[in-house]
């Protein structure tokens, strides 16, 4: 059974983050296996169109002005939502387009899944107000909207452990976020130390992550300095 899906994320292409990717990867292999996505995303400048990506008018975030924030609403959506009459929804934020999909789900009557992919509250520098207010707003608002879907997608047993924490109700489903395993099968094994002449016998520590504070990477800067010392 194929089933018509449509997905509202506050991030999307040509941004970058791991939730794109996420996103990026289970469309395509949802859309492999037959099932029809309609994904709802911010409009960024020069982006790309696509017949299944309904482009969102957005503003520039003013604390990151790579990432844009798109407005909640939009009448042309409505009237395509008519017309393609989808089975469920699936919202990836609990705000923003995240609750303009879990609304647009109540009033056509039909169920809407939640994957929670981050935890808010170490992002809470982007919030101009003082941090312990804002993980406090941030818990409330994890908790109504999850209590308000169907269900929640969590990625790993942490992140459902979580949010039982925060007293969500609801299903909750573990669900690791999927890789392209093709991308891995090839190339040179050896690369990272032949490109910084690195020798056989020295031991090579290696992060990957994107450069935000929140991901916070003086702290891994600090344990590589602690176990360079040892």
């Amino acid at each position: 059974m194929s089933l018509k899906i449509v997905t509202f994320t506050d991030s999307y292409l040509p941004y970058n983050s791991g939730v794109v990717h996420s996103i990026e990867i289970l469309t395509e292999e949802l859309s492999s296996w037959g099932h029809k996505i309609l994904l709802c995303a911010p409009r960024y400048p020069n982006c790309i169109e696509d017949s299944n990506i309904f482009r969102i008018t957005s503003v520039p975030s003013p604390t990151d002005r790579d990432y844009y924030l798109a407005l909640p609403f939009s009448g042309r959506l409505n009237a395509i939502l008519k017309t393609i009459s989808p089975d469920i929804i699936h919202v990836h934020h609990p705000f923003g387009l995240g609750w303009m999909g879990k609304k647009i789900a109540r009033r056509l009557g039909i169920p809407v899944v939640y994957t929670c992919h981050t935890f808010y509250e170490f992002y809470n520098h982007y919030v101009p107000i003082n941090a312990s207010l804002a993980n406090l707003i941030i818990r409330k608002v994890y908790k109504n909207f999850c209590n308000q879907c169907d269900a929640v997608i969590a990625p790993t047993a942490i992140t459902r452990d979580y949010l039982k924490q925060l007293g969500v109700i609801k299903p909750i489903y573990v669900i690791p976020t999927g890789i392209k395993t093709e991308k891995f099968m090839i190339g040179e094994k050896g690369w990272l130390r032949k490109r910084y002449g690195i020798a056989p016998e020295e031991k090579v520590l290696l992060c990957v992550g994107r450069l935000g504070k929140e991901k916070n990477m003086s702290f891994i800067i600090k344990c590589f300095a602690a176990v360079n010392k040892e």
